[in-house]
């Protein structure tokens, strides 16, 4: 069966992905019709892309010793929902990167708002 291999190099890591080649079936078989996948199979593909990607960046722009920040909300203040809370978050960076600018520094920044298990947006 042939294979196929992709290599990221990074700074510090290297990653080799191995895959089954998408032309190639069992020998002596018939072609066969292109399966559509599932609502639930998109979803853990979507998932699996998505944490690929920001691997990828982690690695790529960011180092040991750069900052890593938890934003939260006080019970009384937390925004209604998630429009709201980019609002917030675009705010907050835009304040950020005007200092790091001042400074001469360029901001790089991973973004993932969430709701807690208690609730509270983080």
């Amino acid at each position: 069966m042939s294979y196929q291999k992709k290599i990221y190099r990074f700074r510090n890591a290297v990653e080799v992905e191995e895959y089954h080649s998408a032309r190639y079936g069992n020998p002596g078989e018939a072609r066969k019709e292109k399966a559509k996948p599932t609502p639930e199979q998109m979803a853990a593909r979507n998932q699996w892309n998505k944490e690929k990607r920001c691997r990828h960046r982690l690695r790529e722009y960011f180092q040991v010793n750069d900052y890593f920040v938890t934003l939260t909300y006080r019970k009384e203040e937390r925004p209604e929902d998630m429009e709201e809370a980019k609002q917030h978050f675009r705010k907050f960076i835009g304040k950020v990167r005007k200092e790091y600018r001042k400074r001469g520094h360029e901001l790089r920044w991973i973004r993932n708002i969430e709701v807690g298990t208690k609730g509270a947006w983080h």
